[in-house]
């Protein structure tokens, strides 16, 4: 581009200069022409030689001639004796001049008044003018190529300080875009700017590391969380389309059972009586079974009304934690110790008071013991069987009550399934299934929280969490 310019600039001057010459030696030659017009109009050929020795001072001027209007040369003026030979030109009578080759050839017409005296023909050398010329291209053409040089030199620098590290950057960028791999870091040895750059690239690759990845734990937390809510949800909704439908069973199942029972019971005592034909002892042990069975129904039922009972429905009182956890082990610590479990409560010193129905408390506590019991029973003669308790106050005026055991804890199989109605371990006749199932809901319905954790090969630990009364 600078060369470009320069050669542009170039021409320009060739035109400027140019007309700067005309100029010049037209503004000497009507100056030399007007002096020139006394001496021709008293024919004084000695005064216009003098006159055209003036050109002297005229550089460049080589040679000049002063031409009567018959074409004859009145007077004439060599530059240190030059052989330059002029013809006689035809058109005398008016400016002219030209260029032929390394001269510059001009007649100026000389005139006194209207009168045509004759014509002042020079030759000025321009060779220097073109000289100089040469000397501006040259000029130009050696700082071009000076300029290709340093061009090509810094450009190299530039590709291998600048354009080289930015492709390395971008292609690393790309790489990192395309893989999604934000671990990835530019390796870049040299110290210079371009480190700066690279370390910079480098930080915001780690921040942006540590987001993505702050970020996609806390997606993975939320999924989990989703899910821990959908699964209460559908445990939720099972539960109460149990609630719905134990609702609607209860009565009718409780009156053929009553009156099952009651002819059950009217056979055998008629036979002791004699009022009918003695029954031997297989059918009165048949009947008795019927009983038991009448009585088990029954159970599953009241089981079932507990659980259908709807929140507005409950005795909600204000009463001691502590309390409740004390009456019910009323019921059953003696039965645990028979078969060598050790108890240990560590409950607080304080009351612990909260609003929820107390018999539904107890009846959660109950059945939570009694799987404990259970899962106790199955250890070896040499393992320690401890059932512990442990309550205390938590974070948002929470209770948090944990019961823990040493039972083996709960097959990780069968984790998902244990708070489902009607989903036991146990063998036919041992257990209705539906413990944890009414459980999960009377939890539920005091505002409160049930999980689990598992110790595999050690225990479980059941964790209810319930809000505490406000008085």
């Amino acid at each position: 581009m600078y060369f470009f310019i320069s050669l542009a600039v170039f021409f320009l001057q060739i035109d400027v200069y140019r007309d700067f010459i005309i100029h010049h030696l037209k503004v000497n030659a009507q100056l030399i022409a007007h002096n020139c017009s006394a001496t021709l109009l008293f024919k004084d050929k000695k005064a216009t030689e003098d006159i055209l020795r003036s050109f002297s001072h005229v550089e460049n001027i080589e040679k000049a001639l002063v031409i009567t209007p018959d074409k004859k040369i009145f007077a004439e003026y060599n530059h240190k004796n030059n052989n330059i030979k002029l013809s006689v030109p035809d058109n005398l009578n008016t400016i002219n001049y030209h260029f032929d080759n390394l001269y510059f050839n001009m007649i100026y017409p000389i005139y006194f008044k209207d009168d045509y005296l004759g014509s002042l023909y020079f030759v000025a050398d321009v060779g220097g003018f073109y000289k100089q010329l040469l000397i501006k291209l040259s000029l130009i053409l050696f700082i071009f190529m000076i300029s290709i040089f340093l061009g090509y030199k810094y450009f190299s620098r530039l590709s291998k300080v600048i354009l080289k590290p930015i492709f390395y950057l971008n292609d690393s960028m790309k790489q990192i875009s395309k893989n999604k791999n934000y671990s990835t870091r530019i390796q870049y040895m040299e110290d210079d700017e371009f480190r700066v750059l690279c370390d910079c690239f480098n930080e915001m690759s780690e921040i942006i590391q540590n987001h993505t990845e702050s970020l996609e734990k806390e997606v993975q937390e939320r999924i989990m969380e989703l899910k821990h809510t959908q699964a209460q949800l559908m445990q939720s909704a099972k539960l109460a389309s149990l609630g719905e439908m134990a609702t609607g069973i209860a009565h009718e199942i409780n009156q053929p059972l009553s009156i099952i029972k009651f002819i059950s019971q009217s056979i055998i005592l008629k036979s002791d009586e004699g009022m009918i034909q003695k029954v031997d002892n297989s059918v009165q042990a048949d009947l008795l079974k019927i009983e038991m069975q009448i009585e088990r129904i029954k159970r599953i039922i009241d089981h079932l009304r507990v659980f259908a009972r709807k929140s507005e429905n409950l005795n909600l009182t204000i009463f001691d934690l502590k309390v409740a956890l004390e009456d019910t082990f009323m019921f059953v610590a003696q039965q645990l110790k028979n078969i060598g479990i050790k108890i240990e409560m560590n409950l607080p010193r304080e009351s612990i008071f909260i609003n929820a129905d107390k018999m539904q408390i107890e009846q959660v506590f109950l059945n939570i013991i009694s799987n404990a019991r259970d899962a106790m029973e199955k250890n070896p003669i040499d393992k320690e069987k401890i059932f512990s308790i442990d309550a205390k106050l938590i974070e948002n005026n929470y209770i948090e009550i944990k019961f823990s055991d040493t039972g083996g804890g709960i097959p990780e199989k069968i984790r998902d399934n244990i708070f489902e109605p009607f989903f036991t371990t146990k063998d036919i006749g041992q257990g209705t299934g539906l413990g944890l199932s009414i459980s999960y809901g009377i939890i539920q319905n005091a505002g409160g929280e049930i999980s689990f954790e598992v110790q595999e090969g050690t225990g479980t630990t059941f964790i209810i969490k319930l809000p505490k009364a406000n008085f």
